[in-house]
């Protein structure tokens, strides 16, 4: 609350319209602010250059100084009775429909408060919305900001009277505001199902799709979005190359979520909304979420159906060793799967989150049935040959590798053709070089893991290094292969 009266404040001193400044005008009005300042408490304002800027403010205006000083104490003392309004109205334990029709707009020296007071009514958090307020006026500036709000407000007014409609096109034809994230919190259903149902998404490609829309189907080759073979199987063995494709209602833009209480629902948004697969054999939901991707990004949005890639061939891509690790531990004979897709959204009072596809099959699985990555350590080609490094290169992997979840360093390789030497940025001084090297660990569970690392020699001067490595985790993401890989 303190911040907003700070907002509140600086609002009110913004909406003066300017005069020639006098120096004792000046005085006197610096001494106001800063007495204002004081009763008020006022920390964010307490800073001389926020001062100045007030005082600036209150001696320009249409009207002489003694006059504006008036006006100003007039204009503190109102607000004064609006933010003791604006806390009664935050209290009161009311509906929304009851505040929405006691609320009235009156002008635009209000405009702050009238946004929040429908931020807050729409907001399931409204002390996080009003912490977050600050954004909306970044170092006090308001020109930019005045534009929005007032968008804002004349949106809401809209809303008040139920004219959906109307609210659609003032919004959509505005430039100079963004509305979609406030959109996202609107309560009212038929707003939202006007809103979003224009929301561009991919069209529906076959009639698969259009028969199977919230269903996984699953192939042993790769399924086509536009299209799809014409008959999809139910058995499988285990050893045999599987895929899915999940067929949704809408675009993840127009997917609903719904809250833990499930008394909530709001739309998918760009950036902040993840898409998994669940996985359950007989019953029993498997220790992991198999992530189709990592986040749905804006080429994404549109998407109403996507590939799930369970085993398959090694020209498509690497088997998931958690998709492995699941066929592995299961006895010989048929076992039922099912797949779920889901789209959830983390946020800081609740999360939310709706399956969207779902579907089942058979697996068969034999004695013996072994599943591969489709990587191995033998794709590691050596760039630079030299058993002495990679002897002592080994022997420091070993040592450390102990801190590393159980892994055991089992062989290492050069993997550039060359040292690279690190110099200080500013003396231009040597400090070490490296060679990047790929070590080969197996963990408890028998299974193969490969990582890059620096092998690192400090610079001892006169042209040498110690003849001892040092190894630290790669972190350019486009040298060397991090990941499970068969064992050969």
């Amino acid at each position: 609350m303190r911040y907003l009266k700070s907002i509140l404040f600086i609002a009110v001193l913004v909406f003066v319209a300017p005069i020639s400044a006098q120096i004792k005008l000046k005085d006197k009005a610096e001494k106001l602010v800063k007495s204002k300042v004081e009763e008020k408490k006022d920390e964010p304002m307490k800073d001389q250059t926020s001062i100045n800027r007030a005082t600036k403010a209150y001696i320009t205006g249409s009207s002489a100084g003694d006059n504006k000083l008036k006006s100003f104490e007039k204009k503190m003392d109102d607000l004064e009775a609006q933010l003791a309004n604006y806390e009664a109205f935050l209290n009161a334990d009311t509906t929304y429909n009851s505040k929405l029709n006691t609320f009235s707009l009156q002008g635009e020296g209000e405009t702050l408060l009238v946004v929040h007071k429908f931020i807050e009514i729409d907001m399931e958090s409204p002390e996080t919305e009003l912490k977050n307020g600050k954004k909306y006026a970044p170092n006090y500036g308001f020109e930019e900001e005045t534009k929005r709000y007032n968008a804002f407000v004349s949106k809401y007014n809209m809303l008040k009277t139920g004219s959906h409609q109307k609210a659609l096109a003032y919004s959509s034809s505005r430039k100079d505001h963004e509305y979609e994230t406030s959109y996202d919190n609107i309560t009212n259903k038929a707003l939202k199902q006007e809103l979003f149902k224009e929301k561009p998404e991919d069209p529906i490609y076959s009639d698969m799709h259009r028969n199977n829309k919230g269903r996984i189907v699953f192939h042993t080759s790769e399924v086509i979005r536009n299209n799809p073979s014409g008959k999809f199987d139910g058995n499988f063995n285990a050893s045999d190359r599987l895929y899915a494709r999940a067929f949704f209602e809408n675009g993840f833009t127009n997917l609903t979520m719904t809250n833990s209480k499930g008394d909530t629902t709001r739309y998918a948004q760009n950036g902040v909304v993840f898409p998994y697969t669940l996985i359950y054999i007989d019953g029993k939901l498997q220790d992991y979420k198999y992530d189709n991707a990592s986040l749905i990004e804006a080429d994404v949005l549109k998407n109403n159906t996507r590939q799930i890639w369970l085993h398959p061939t090694v020209g498509d891509g690497l088997t998931d060793i958690k998709w492995i690790k699941s066929v592995d531990k299961l006895s010989a004979g048929n076992h039922q799967v099912k797949l779920e897709y889901w789209i959830e959204e983390p946020t800081e009072s609740d999360t939310y989150k709706a399956k969207i596809a779902e579907g089942e099959f058979t697996l068969v699985k034999k004695a013996g049935d072994k599943l591969k990555i489709g990587k191995s350590w033998s794709d590691f080609k050596v760039a630079m040959s030299n058993t002495s490094y990679e002897s002592k290169i080994l022997y420091v992997a070993q040592q450390t590798s102990k801190m590393e979840d159980g892994l055991t360093a089992k062989a290492a390789k050069i993997v550039s053709s060359d040292w690279k030497i690190v110099k200080n940025n500013i003396t231009g001084a040597i400090l070490y070089r490296y060679l990047v090297v790929q070590i080969k660990f197996t963990n408890p569970e028998g299974y193969c893991y490969t990582a890059p690392r620096e092998a690192k020699q400090e610079y001892s001067g006169n042209g040498n290094y110690a003849s001892e490595f040092t190894l630290i985790t790669h972190l350019n993401k486009n040298i060397g292969f991090n990941g499970y890989i068969d064992c050969d």
